[in-house]
């Protein structure tokens, strides 16, 4: 079998001359000459690849020098000279760079690129072995370091001074320092004045009794004044208004038909008279309340017969007077003559419905009759 020697070496795209240099995970063609009706074997280190042409694409994955093999088989299979090349496999560099920077600072300028945000930018540059140099920026933006400050101060402490503020009166005042990256640090400080109290107090005491106002007992009616400190630690003038109550007498006249009766401060009334009892005012001082008691008598009959006796019904009090059918007569308080729309009335019985002047008490009920 005729054995043929290839005289061809093995060369690469874009490359002529040993020993070869790549970049890892970069893909590479590499051939020999073909020679019609032969067939390839292709290794790197031994390791046979995919391909039985004179050219291979081979994707190096791994750092390190390596040997690629092609060996030619002719049509008679005929097995040729190996051939090999020597490739040497450079990493890709990488470098990351952080910086933190303030708002104001930005857009930052990194490598001629603008990074108007935080975030990570990258680029890449070809390294002195001729691989990628990956480089990677962390831009960092330090937020703005704001505080706000509450402050109570009493109107006498002013004028008060704060960090080169001059406080005069209540309102926000502003302060500046830099962080550690130099970035401003605001102080926001909210002053409230406290004013001198001038509160004022109204006392009602009894007659004879006393009241106790900053070690002095006080029975005397009259205007005090006390200076204190309020709970804020601020000067508080007190202005007392004291007033001396005396005992009242009060009158009440109660007028009650016959038949009804009266309660009042937990006392039941049923008859006429003068009654006193001792109740407690609204400024806690003691009152005598007298009750008059007076009752009327309601007639049951009246005769309207123009004798000017017995003809008008309970004449200066409130009364309606209904027949036995419902209907309203009369209603007025001026008395109830016996007559409806001008004419006298049968003789009958009727209802009636007499109101007192107090319109707590309730109204009284009962029937009239009317004689001729």
């Amino acid at each position: 079998m005729l054995f043929t020697v290839l005289l061809s070496a093995v060369k690469s795209v874009a490359q002529s001359s040993e020993p070869d240099v790549v970049c890892v995970g970069s893909t590479k063609n590499y051939f020999v000459n073909v020679r019609p009706g032969s067939s390839y074997c292709w290794k790197v280190d031994g390791v046979e690849q995919f391909s039985t042409t004179n050219s291979v694409d081979i994707k190096w994955n791994t750092l390190g020098i390596k040997t690629l093999t092609v060996q030619e088989f002719t049509k008679d299979n005929c097995a040729g000279l190996v051939q090999s090349l020597q490739v040497t496999v450079n990493k890709v560099s990488y470098s990351k760079t952080t910086r933190k920077v303030c708002p104001l600072q930005l857009p930052f300028m990194w490598n001629g690129i603008s990074c108007p945000l935080a975030g990570t930018y990258r680029t890449t540059f070809t390294n002195a072995v001729g691989c990628d140099s990956i480089a990677e920026f962390e831009l960092c933006v330090e937020d703005p370091l704001v505080t706000n400050v509450n402050f109570e101060i009493c109107k006498s402490e002013l004028p008060y001074t704060w960090n080169n503020n001059i406080v005069t009166n209540s309102g926000t005042y502003v302060s500046k320092y830099a962080t550690l990256a130099g970035c401003d640090s605001i102080v926001y400080a909210n002053f409230n004045v406290l004013p001198s109290s001038g509160d004022s107090l109204s006392i009602t005491i009894c007659k004879g009794e006393t009241c106790m106002f900053e070690g002095r007992q006080l029975k005397e009616e009259g205007i005090y004044y006390a200076n204190l400190q309020d709970n804020n630690g601020c000067d508080s003038i007190v202005k007392l208004n004291l007033t001396v109550a005396e005992g009242k007498l009060i009158t009440k006249n109660i007028v009650l038909f016959s038949g009804q009766s009266y309660t009042k401060n937990g006392t039941h009334f049923t008859s006429s008279g003068s009654y006193s009892k001792v109740i407690k005012s609204s400024a806690n001082c003691t009152d005598e309340l007298i009750t008059e008691l007076t009752f009327i008598d309601v007639p049951n009959t009246i005769t309207p017969n123009g004798d000017e006796i017995n003809d008008v019904f309970m004449k200066g009090f409130h009364v309606k007077i209904y027949n036995r059918n419902g209907i309203l007569l009369f209603e007025g308080d001026n008395g109830w003559d016996g007559t409806y729309k001008g004419k006298v009335v049968s003789k009958d019985t009727y209802f009636y419905v007499l109101f007192n002047a107090d319109s707590s008490i309730k109204p009284k009920e009962g029937y009239l009759t009317v004689l001729r």
